[in-house]
């Protein structure tokens, strides 16, 4: 599970992902103001899908902290502060990647309605590289042009 504020720090986990073969779902974090509707929502993302990692910050893991002594399905979790991540070539890739067939999962996409648990959408990796092919030709950006 990807919990990242909007902005750039989200990419290189999803990218990671992707690359080591993880199925991603990637959330929101939870609005501490709103703390007591958010957190409802969150569990049942882990819990419907039965997620076991955790990627964000350091910042959204303080935010969350007290609340995840309180919750056993939030506690469970393996939370993982990426910033805090070293020792990594970040200017290529190294070692193998894992080979992604267009039938396999990508990532999970999760809907939320006010009166309905929240809902997992499969999203393939035949999807995104179909959406990708949609977007070159409605843009007239391909392979060879220069802008």
């Amino acid at each position: 599970m990807l919990l990242y504020p909007p902005g750039t720090e989200f990419l290189p986990a999803f990218l990671g992902c992707l690359r080591a073969g993880i199925i991603a779902i990637s959330l929101s974090p939870p609005d501490t103001s709103r703390i007591k509707r958010a957190l409802p929502r969150l569990t049942a993302v882990v819990a419907d899908a039965q997620a076991s990692l955790v990627l964000t910050t350091t910042e959204i893991r303080n935010s969350l902290q007290s609340h995840l002594d309180e919750i056993r399905e939030l506690r469970e979790l393996r939370w993982v502060n990426t910033e805090e991540i070293t020792g990594i070539d970040r200017g290529r890739a190294n070692g193998d990647s894992w080979q992604a067939s267009q039938d396999d999962i990508a990532f999970l996409q999760y809907t939320f309605g006010s009166t309905s648990s929240p809902k997992g959408v499969m999203v393939s990796h035949g999807n995104v590289l179909s959406q990708c092919r949609a977007l070159m030709l409605a843009s007239g950006y391909l392979c060879g042009n220069r802008r």
